[in-house]
């Protein structure tokens, strides 16, 4: 991990390393921000303060750059970059690099089966007069958003599913979330919170509120974070599952405790890793609209014979908004007798076990 620290003269504007500190540690994909700690202690005079915190760089294959004024030369790899800034030099285009750096990620599992995803983050404060050590608490959050598959099979037949894929999901995304004005400073009953904090604090209420998170009812009372940037509107339909990696979500099977309640087969399909998206076109009508639209195709085959598996083929998630990074998205899937059901909800970060519908009360899907 590395925590770099820039200092701004506050007469002449000039930006110098005070701090470039690379710490060896990996978080895993799983472990949300709230979960990770690491403190330091430094000596720094007064003045404007810039931190960035960069994890797991070796997951970042290379950069490129949006914006075409930087040097030709600006390095691809985050550690040759960082290595050009040591501590008293000048930064005068560190930071304008660092926000403008991105990436087309590839999230593969390691032998052991950890995703390392890359942690980011980036805070900025003035601290007046001179200081020998302050502590603050500053959050990583993974540059990605992540998607499971959660299928419940009422149907008295079991379904083979050969392939999952997500249209309008982005190609790549900034090293640096680049979130906008508007959603720079967001509330939480009426106290304003920085927007990693804010989604720090978001994480650690959910778990004080049990049984009412995760639901879009908790998103629709502390919004999200939509007015942020990507690199470039290169979206494609990002295949999850598809032929060798076939699965089967079983039939219904008695209930020995109740033979009135029969058993439903399940299968948790995931976790997956995609790029923040931020797709504002309808593409049937190629009109501007104010929240993404993500479609959904699965492909069923039945596993008994005289069987029709269901259709579900390029199907609009209707309550998804676009994706910003550290958002888990579970997509619940609910197969009956010739219908199917989706319904997308936003989860912690960390929340890793679900066995039928997450909200209480009955499924509110899409009939399909």
């Amino acid at each position: 991990m590395h925590i770099i620290m820039i200092g701004t003269d506050t007469e002449t504007g000039k930006d110098t390393v005070e701090f470039n500190k690379f710490i060896e540690v990996k978080i895993p994909g799983g472990i949300p921000a709230t979960d990770f700690q690491y403190d330091f202690l430094w000596r720094t005079k007064e003045g404007k303060k810039t931190f960035f915190m960069i994890a797991n760089e070796e997951s970042v294959s290379g950069m490129s750059y949006s914006d075409n004024t930087l040097p030709v030369e600006t390095p691809t790899t985050i550690s040759d970059l960082l290595g050009e800034y040591q501590d008293g030099q000048p930064a005068d285009n560190l930071i304008k690099i660092l926000k403008e750096a991105y990436f087309s990620p590839g999230y593969e599992a390691s032998s052991e089966g950890n995703v390392f995803l890359p942690y980011t983050s980036v805070y900025s404060m003035d601290i007046a007069g001179e200081k020998n050590y302050m502590e603050l608490s500053m959050y990583m959050i993974p540059v990605a958003a992540k998607f499971i598959f959660n299928f419940t099979n009422h149907r008295d037949a079991a379904v083979l599913v050969e392939g999952i894929s997500l249209n309008y999901v982005n190609t790549s995304n900034y090293l640096l979330g680049n979130v906008g004005e508007a959603d720079s400073i967001k509330k939480i009953d009426e106290k304003s919170y920085y927007w990693v904090d804010w989604l720090a604090e978001i994480s650690q209420l959910s778990w004080q509120n049990s049984g009412y998170y995760p639901n879009m009812g908790f998103n629709e009372k502390y919004g999200w974070i939509t007015n942020y940037s990507i690199p470039k509107e290169d979206y494609i339909e990002e295949i999850f599952v598809e032929e060798g990696e076939k699965f089967v979500v079983g039939e219904l099977t008695e209930n020995p405790e109740d033979p009135t309640q029969p058993i439903p087969g399940s299968y948790i399909a995931g976790p997956f890793y995609v790029p923040e998206s931020r797709n504002f076109l309808n593409p049937e009508t190629e009109e501007s609209t104010d929240t993404q639209t993500y479609y959904l195709t699965i492909i069923f085959t039945d596993t008994a014979e005289g069987k029709e598996a269901p259709e579900f083929v390029n199907v609009a998630i209707s309550n998804l908004q676009a994706l910003f990074r550290n958002t888990f998205v579970i997509i619940n899937i609910d197969m009956s007798q010739g219908d199917v059901e989706v319904y997308a909800e936003i989860a912690d970060w960390n929340y890793n076990y679900i066995r039928g519908w997450v909200t209480e009360g009955s499924n509110p899907g899409l009939g399909i």
